[in-house]
């Protein structure tokens, strides 16, 4: 990832104003971890330019919580990070697991030396609900 500053979004996915400024972020974590939040909440089709960025969680509502379901989240998740090269595969890990029934906590570790000089570790925290199809993601 090469991009040297972003527009901010809210937890939302609205742009952030200040005295009617857009804001902006310069962190490389900052903007790694906005970009890789934003593919995990993204559904096919959201991007118009990019129909195939997103991990499309919300094809999972009502589908019944086996082991199954839980290993094609961490795929769709994995494959939303690393499908166009945006992260490599070795360095994105995810677990799902159902904490109760219908719910899914969904945690997202990212490797990464964007800072150069060593390599971080960054959580993505998420927690699906299949029942009612709302997903947090919490940064």
């Amino acid at each position: 990832m090469n991009i040297e500053a972003d527009i901010l979004f809210n937890d939302y996915g609205d742009i952030e104003f200040v005295n009617g400024n857009v804001l902006t972020i310069k962190n490389k974590l900052d903007i790694l971890r906005q970009n890789a939040t934003d593919r995990i909440k993204t559904n096919f089709g959201d991007y118009k330019l990019n129909k195939n960025i997103g991990a499309n969680i919300q094809s999972f509502i009502g589908k019944s919580t086996q082991e199954s379901l839980l290993l094609q989240i961490k795929e769709s998740i994995i494959k939303s990070l690393t499908f166009d090269n945006f992260l490599e595969r070795d360095n994105v890990q995810c677990v799902a697991i159902e904490t109760s029934p219908g719910k899914i906590f969904i945690k997202t570790e990212i490797y990464t030396s964007i800072l150069g000089y060593s390599f971080t570790t960054m959580s993505i925290n998420s927690i699906f609900n299949t029942t009612n199809g709302i997903l947090n993601v919490y940064k």
